[in-house]
C-alpha cells in the first residue's frame, strides 16, 4: 500500500481565480525559471526572450541540491516512489553524490569563486520521467498532450563525436517507425562542472543547405546560410550541382573531441513531395518538398539539477510549420507568390509584380495561396504515410489536455501565446484562448548558452586530430509507402435502434436504472467526435422518454473511476491505437488502474462494448491499443455485449469503417432483442412447415448513404487486374495449393507483401440478375430519390462490387413480393443471393416486373465483396528459374490454398476461363519490413508449410537474382501433390548455391512433419550452428498449429526457448 504521508503532496482540485491560480502554481511548482519579464518590461512580443533559461553553465551547489530534491519529490507525487521513506533515502544518496562531485569554480553572476554543484547519475526511470515532464512544461509547444509517449534513447555511454552521429542516425529509423513517428529523445552524457558538455552543431538532423550566390541571392533555405558556411568550414564539400533541396550532413561535437561530419544515408534523405489533388500539374511544376520529420538537434534538458546539453529530438510536423512558415515565410523559401501564379488564382493575371497590387488584394491572394499550400502539405504527408498533425486537431488536443490539467491541479499549463497559437490566426480555436499563465517550471527544455561552432573555434587549436568526415552509416531502409496515423477505434449505437430499444438497457442490466458512460482515448480528434455524436443521439431520445437511463457526459478513458463500475454500468468505449499498437496518452492511466485492480477480489461486474479499427498493413501492431483495453476490461471483471465485446475493422481497406461498424451493430442487437423478448424474425407458414427469415434492424446511417460510402471505398482502393495463368498442385477441389499469376498493369506492388483480391462475378450471372431486375446494365446505379452514383453502372455494380455468392444480409424484401405460395425452408436456407433469386424465378415466385422499391431493397440487402488476402510468391528482380517463361515486370504470383467451396479458390477460380479479370490491392504483410531489410549477408533459416511457402518462394527468387550464395537454409512441408509447384525454385536454389540445405517433407501416411526432421542429427547440428553460432534469422510462415509445433521442436534443437534466444531474429507470419 502507498504511504499515507504521500497525501500531503496532493493538492485538491480548485476552480480558482487568477490570483489563486498563481498561488497554486507557486505551491506545486517550487522551482520556477525566469521567463525574461519583470515589473517594468514584458517580453511577450519577442520570439526569443533575453533571459530564457539555458544549459551549459556552472550553478551553486545549493541550487543543484534543491532542484534535485524538488525533482525527486515531484516523482513521489507522480507515484514513482511507493513510500516517502524510499524517496527520502534517494534524496540522501543524491545529495551525497552531488557533494562528492562539487568543487570551487566560477559561477556566472558572482564576482568571486563559489562552490559549484556537481552532478549525480540519474536512473533510467528518473531520466525518462524528467524528459516527459520537461516536454509537458514546454510553454512553446502545442503537442504536449503526447508527452507520456516520449521514448528515451539512453546514450549516456557514448563519448565520441563519431559515435554520437552514428547512434542518432541509426536510431532515426526506429523512431520514424515506417512513417508512424514515435516521439523520441536521444540523451548523451550530462554536462559536468566547468565543462561545456557534448553538443550538436547541426540545427536539425534533417535540414536543407542555404548557399549564398555571387549575386547575393540564396539557393536553398535562407535560415541555414550561416550553418552551411560553418559546415563547409569544417571540411564538408557541397554537391557539384547545387539545388535548393540539398540536405546538410549531420555534425556532432563530443566533449573533449573534434567534430564529426556524417552524410545521411540515402534512405534518410527521402523527402515528401508536396502535391495537391485539385492542382496536380501546378504543384508538379512548383516542385516543392520537405523533410519527413522535424529532428531538433540543439536542444538541452535541465532535469533535477542535471544539465543534458546534447539531446536531439524527433517528432512530427504540424501543417502550419511547413505550409505557413518554412515554405511560405518571406525570409525562408517565400513560395507564396509562386503558388499564386502557378494556381492562376483570380486576380493574379492582372499584375506583373505582386508588390504593384493594393495591399488588400495582395493579402487576399497570399491568404488563398497559403491555405492551398497548407492543405497540400497535409494531403501529401498523409498520402506518403508520414505522421502530421493539422492545426485544428493540434489545437483541439491541446485545449482538451489543458482543461483536464487545470481541473486536476487547479492551474493551467505554462503557455507562451506567441508560439502556442498556430499562425493561421483566429480561425484556429486556441487563438482565442485567454487567461493562460506564462511561467516556466523545471524540469525544462532549453538551448545551450554557447554556440557550438564558436565553442569549437575556441577549442580547435587544442586538438591534433582533424574533423572526421565519413560516408553514411548503414541504416535500414525506410519503405516508400508507410501509412500509420492515429487509428480510430469506435463504438456506436444507432438512433433508430435506441428509439426502439433503449429500455432494453434496463432489462439487460437487471436494475432500476442504467448508467451509460461514453469514454474515448485518441491521439487525434476522430474518437472524440464519434463519442460526441453518439452522446447527442442518445440524449435526443432520452429527452422524449421517461426512461430511467442516466446518460453521462463524454470523457476520456482516464476519467473512468474503475472502482465505481458496477452492475448498472454500460461502458461504450471509443478507443484509438498509436505508435506500435499502444494506448494513447489519455487512456494510459485507465489501463494502469485496471492492471492494478486485476488481481483484486471481488471482481467488478459491469457491461461494455468496444469496436476496434486498425490498419492490417501494420499486422504486428494491428489494433494493439484496443486489444490492450479489451484485456484490461476482461481482467477486472467486465462482461462484454455481443460475443467477445471486441469488433475490429481494417482501414487498409476502408478508411472510414462503415461496413465493419454495421456488422458490429447487428452483432449487438441479439442481446438487446433477447432482453426485450423480441424475436426479430418473419415467419411464412405453409403445409410442409415454416421458414423463418431473420430480420435486421436499422443502421447507423440510412442504407443508401451506407452503400455510397462502401462503394466509394471499394472503387478508390482496388484496381483492375487479370489472372493470366494458374498452376495447380491437384485438380481435385479443396486439395493442395495453386500458384496464380496476376497481371497488375501499372499498379506498383509491395515487394514481399500481400495481395488483396475481390473476385468478380461471372458475366452469365450478371446478365441473369440484370434481366430479373428489369435493368439493361448501362444506366447509373440509382437507389436514391435524389441522385445516382455517377461512375458506377448497374452492370459494373453486379459484376465487380456485389458478392452474388454470399447470402442476403436481410430477406425482409421477400414479404414485398406478395408470395401466394409457400417456400420450403430447405430451398433457400444458406443460399447465395444469386441462387435465391434464381430459385424464386424457377418456382414462378418472382414477378415478371419488379417495382423500383422492391428492386432497391433487394440491392441494399446484397452483401458487397469482401477481400481475400494472399502472400506474394514472386520477386520483382530478374527471375532466372529453369523452365520459366519470360516474365513481364507487371506480373506477380500469389500462392493460394485450395479450399472446398472457397469463394476465391473454388467458386471463382474453378469456374473461370483465362484470362479473367478481378480487382486487387497491394498491401504490406506482417513481416514485409523485416524481410525487405534482409539482404542475405546474415544467413536465414526459412521454414514454411502449405501456402506459407509463397513468401519463401519470393525470397529465393530474389536471392537467385542477386546471386547471394549460401544465404538460406530451407525447410518445407507441403501436400504431396504440391511438390511439383515448388520444386523448380528449390532445385535452382540448390544448384546455384543459394541454399545450403533444402529439405522437403511431402504429406505421408506416417504423419511425419517437416519439424520432425529438425531433430535428425545432421539437421540438428546444422540448425544449432546457424542459430547459435552464425546469428541466423529464422523465418516461419505457416498456420497457427504448425507454427506452435515448429517452435516447440526448435526449442529442443537449441535446448532452450527459441523465442528468447532469437529475439528480433525470429520472423513469424501465421496465416
Amino acid at each position: 500500500m502507498p504511504d499515507a504521508r504521500i497525501e500531503q503532496y496532493n493538492v485538491p482540485t480548485q476552480q480558482s481565480s487568477a490570483a489563486l491560480e498563481f498561488e497554486n502554481i507557486k505551491r506545486q511548482c517550487p522551482v520556477l525559471a525566469s521567463t525574461g519579464c519583470n515589473a517594468d518590461f514584458c517580453q511577450s512580443g519577442r520570439m526569443l526572450h533575453t533571459d530564457e533559461p539555458r544549459v551549459g553553465e556552472n550553478r551553486p551547489i545549493e541550487v543543484v541540491m534543491n532542484e534535485a530534491e524538488q525533482f525527486l519529490r515531484e516523482m513521489l507525487q507522480g507515484g514513482l516512489f511507493s513510500t516517502i521513506d524510499e524517496c527520502e533515502e534517494r534524496i540522501r544518496v543524491v545529495h551525497a553524490e552531488i557533494c562528492s562531485n562539487s568543487r570551487h569554480g566560477i559561477i556566472p553572476g558572482q564576482e568571486q569563486l563559489g562552490f559549484v554543484g556537481g552532478i549525480y547519475y540519474q536512473s533510467t526511470q528518473e531520466l525518462e520521467f524528467g524528459l516527459r515532464r520537461s516536454w509537458r512544461n514546454a510553454r512553446k509547444c502545442i503537442m504536449r498532450s503526447q508527452h507520456e509517449t516520449l521514448v528515451l534513447k539512453d546514450l549516456r555511454h557514448i563519448t565520441s563525436s563519431l559515435e554520437m552521429a552514428n547512434e542518432v542516425i541509426k536510431g532515426m529509423q526506429e523512431a520514424f517507425n515506417k512513417g508512424s513517428i514515435r516521439p523520441t529523445t536521444f540523451v548523451f552524457p550530462a554536462r559536468t562542472v566547468d565543462q561545456r558538455g557534448p553538443m550538436i552543431i547541426s540545427q536539425q538532423l534533417l535540414a536543407f543547405a542555404g548557399y549564398k550566390m555571387n549575386d547575393g541571392s540564396i539557393l536553398g533555405d535562407p535560415a541555414n546560410v550561416q550553418l552551411t558556411k560553418d559546415i563547409i568550414e569544417l571540411g564538408w564539400t557541397p554537391p557539384e550541382y547545387k539545388t535548393r533541396w540539398d540536405l546538410l550532413p549531420f555534425v556532432t561535437l563530443a566533449e573533449n573531441a573534434a567534430p564529426a561530419i556524417v552524410e545521411l544515408p540515402l534512405n534518410l534523405q527521402k523527402l515528401v513531395q508536396i502535391r495537391h489533388p485539385r492542382y496536380e500539374s501546378a504543384f508538379e511544376d512548383l516542385d516543392l518538398k520537405w523533410v519527413a520529420a522535424p529532428a531538433l538537434s540543439r536542444l538541452g534538458f535541465d532535469i533535477g539539477g542535471v544539465q543534458y546539453t546534447a539531446t536531439p529530438f524527433i517528432g512530427w510536423f504540424m501543417d502550419a510549420e511547413i505550409g505557413v512558415r518554412n515554405l511560405a515565410d518571406s525570409f525562408r523559401y517565400n513560395v507564396l507568390p509562386d503558388v499564386v501564379k502557378a494556381l492562376k488564382l483570380e486576380g493574379s493575371k492582372d499584375y506583373d509584380d505582386m508588390d504593384d497590387l493594393p495591399e488588400y488584394e495582395k493579402l487576399a491572394l497570399l491568404s488563398r495561396a497559403q491555405a492551398e499550400l497548407t492543405y497540400a502539405v497535409t494531403w501529401s504527408f498523409q498520402n506518403a504515410g508520414v505522421s502530421i498533425s493539422d492545426s485544428f486537431t493540434a489545437s483541439a488536443n491541446y485545449i482538451e489536455f489543458d482543461d483536464a490539467f487545470k481541473a486536476k491541479h487547479g492551474y493551467r499549463l505554462p503557455s507562451d501565446p506567441y508560439w502556442l497559437a498556430p499562425p493561421q490566426g483566429s480561425i484556429v480555436p486556441i487563438w482565442h484562448r485567454g487567461g493562460a499563465p506564462n511561467y516556466q517550471p523545471k524540469p525544462l527544455i532549453a538551448k545551450h548558452v554557447l554556440n557550438p561552432m564558436k565553442a569549437w573555434r575556441r577549442e580547435k587549436n587544442s586538438y591534433s586530430s582533424p574533423v572526421r568526415q565519413l560516408a553514411p552509416v548503414s541504416a535500414k531502409a525506410i519503405p516508400n509507402q508507410i501509412i500509420a496515423q492515429s487509428i480510430s477505434v469506435a463504438t456506436s449505437i444507432t438512433t433508430q435502434f435506441i428509439s426502439n430499444k433503449l429500455q432494453g438497457f434496463e432489462a439487460l442490466m437487471g436494475t432500476d436504472s442504467c448508467h451509460i458512460a461514453i469514454h474515448y482515448c485518441t491521439a487525434g480528434t476522430t474518437a472524440r467526435k464519434l463519442a460526441d455524436k453518439l452522446h447527442k443521439k442518445i440524449a435526443m431520445y432520452l429527452a422524449k422518454t421517461t426512461s430511467k437511463v442516466i446518460l453521462h457526459n463524454i470523457a476520456t478513458l482516464d476519467a473512468i473511476e474503475v472502482d465505481e463500475l458496477g452492475p448498472n454500468t454500460l461502458l461504450l468505449l471509443v478507443v484509438s491505437s498509436t505508435g506500435f499498437g499502444d494506448i494513447p496518452a489519455n487512456g494510459q492511466a485507465f489501463y494502469n488502474a485496471c492492471k492494478l485492480r486485476e488481481n483484486s477480489t471481488p471482481k467488478l461486474n459491469f457491461r461494455f462494448s468496444l469496436f476496434g479499427n486498425g490498419d492490417s498493413r501494420y499486422a504486428d501492431s494491428y489494433n494493439g491499443g484496443a486489444l490492450k483495453v479489451l484485456e484490461a476490461l476482461n481482467g477486472i471483471g467486465g462482461t462484454s455485449l455481443g460475443g467477445s465485446g471486441f469488433f475490429d475493422a481494417d482501414t487498409a481497406l476502408e478508411p472510414v469503417p462503415t461496413q465493419a461498424l454495421d456488422r458490429w451493430f447487428h452483432a449487438l442487437q441479439q442481446p438487446y432483442d433477447a432482453a426485450l423478448g423480441v424475436n426479430g424474425q418473419m415467419t411464412i407458414h405453409d403445409s410442409k412447415g415454416n421458414i423463418t427469415i431473420p430480420l435486421k434492424r436499422g443502421s447507423i446511417v440510412d442504407p443508401w448513404t451506407l452503400l455510397v460510402q462502401q462503394l466509394k471505398i471499394l472503387t478508390a482502393q482496388f484496381v483492375p487486374a487479370t489472372i493470366v495463368d494458374i498452376k495447380r498442385g491437384s485438380e481435385l477441389p479443396g486439395t493442395g495449393s495453386m500458384i496464380v499469376t496476376l497481371d497488375v498493369g501499372a499498379t506498383p506492388c509491395v515487394h514481399l507483401g500481400c495481395i488483396q483480391v475481390l473476385p468478380v462475378n461471372s458475366p452469365a450471372k450478371v446478365e441473369t440478375i440484370l434481366s430479373l431486375l428489369n435493368l439493361d446494365g448501362s444506366e447509373w446505379l440509382d437507389l436514391s430519390k435524389t441522385e445516382a452514383i455517377i461512375g458506377i453502372t448497374n452492370k459494373r455494380f453486379f459484376a465487380e462490387l456485389v458478392d452474388l455468392e454470399a447470402p442476403f444480409s436481410d430477406l425482409a424484401w421477400i414479404s414485398q413480393l406478395k408470395i401466394g405460395e409457400n417456400i420450403p425452408e430447405a430451398s433457400i436456407d444458406g443460399l447465395g443471393s444469386f441462387k435465391v433469386l434464381q430459385y424464386l424465378q424457377s418456382q414462378g415466385l418472382f414477378p415478371e416486373y419488379v417495382s423500383q422499391e422492391v428492386r432497391k431493397n433487394i440491392i441494399l440487402s446484397m452483401r458487397l465483396l469482401t477481400e481475400r488476402v494472399f502472400s506474394v510468391a514472386s520477386s520483382a528482380p530478374v527471375l532466372r528459374l529453369k523452365g520459366s517463361q519470360k516474365r513481364t515486370c507487371n506480373e506477380v504470383d500469389i500462392m493460394v490454398k485450395s479450399v472446398a467451396n472457397g469463394r476465391f479458390s473454388d467458386a471463382f477460380l474453378s469456374a473461370c476461363s483465362l484470362p479473367v479479370a478481378l480487382q486487387v490491392r497491394s498491401i504490406e504483410a506482417a513481416c514485409t519490413r523485416k524481410l525487405t531489410e534482409w539482404t542475405g549477408q546474415t544467413h536465414m533459416v526459412a521454414i514454411a508449410t502449405g501456402a506459407g511457402f509463397g513468401p519463401v518462394r519470393a525470397l529465393l527468387q530474389r536471392q537467385i537474382g542477386l546471386s547471394r550464395e549460401k544465404s538460406m537454409s530451407v525447410f518445407v512441408g507441403v501436400k504431396a501433390c504440391d511438390v511439383s509447384l515448388i520444386s523448380d525454385v528449390l532445385d535452382e536454389a540448390a544448384i546455384s548455391g543459394i541454399a545450403d540445405v533444402v529439405d522437403i517433407v511431402p504429406s505421408n501416411e506416417n504423419k511425419l512433419r517437416i519439424q520432425d526432421r529438425f531433430l535428425e542429427p545432421c539437421n540438428r547440428q546444422h540448425l544449432k550452428k546457424k542459430i547459435e553460432g552464425d546469428g541466423a534469422l529464422v523465418f516461419i510462415c505457416s498456420g497457427q498449429i504448425q507454427a506452435t509445433e515448429i517452435i516447440r521442436k526448435l526449442d529442443e534443437v537449441v535446448d532452450g526457448e527459441i523465442r528468447v534466444i532469437l529475439g528480433e531474429r525470429l520472423i513469424l507470419e501465421v496465416y
